[in-house]
């Protein structure tokens, strides 16, 4: 995949990462969730589409942290903790309600569910 260098103006506020519904940047985080170091990566993500909410996962190569993407911190807060509460997963959230969550009990990523079961949740999950 070749990736190219893009400049976009991104709204801030008294410092603060501020999501504008004009221009479709969210923030993006990533959580580092095996030793409870604390330990936050931030950044921004543009063309996601996703409004009024989050969704976070704790399926991510290399080292399967809690990755969060959203348009607010209220909801990506909460997706963290719900992906922390069910030791990993899937979930998503929206004006401040988890909407579902896919729970990956094995390691977070992974599941003891039958691959139909699996399949029905992440379709109602994803959409």
């Amino acid at each position: 995949m070749i990736t190219e260098k893009s400049v976009r103006i991104a709204g801030f506020e008294k410092g603060y990462f501020k999501y504008r519904k004009s221009v479709d940047i969210l923030k993006l985080v990533v959580a580092e969730r095996h030793k409870r170091t604390g330990k936050i990566g931030l950044g921004l993500i543009e063309n996601y589409k996703l409004k009024n909410g989050a969704i976070a996962a704790s399926v991510s190569h290399d080292s399967h942290n809690i990755i969060a993407v959203g348009d607010n911190d209220e909801d990506i807060i909460l997706a963290i903790k719900e992906i922390e509460k069910c030791s990993g997963g899937i979930t998503i959230v929206k004006n401040g309600e988890v909407l579902d969550t896919l729970e990956l009990k094995i390691a977070g990523i992974m599941s003891n569910e039958t691959p139909s079961d699996i399949v029905k949740k992440y379709i109602l999950c994803m959409n």
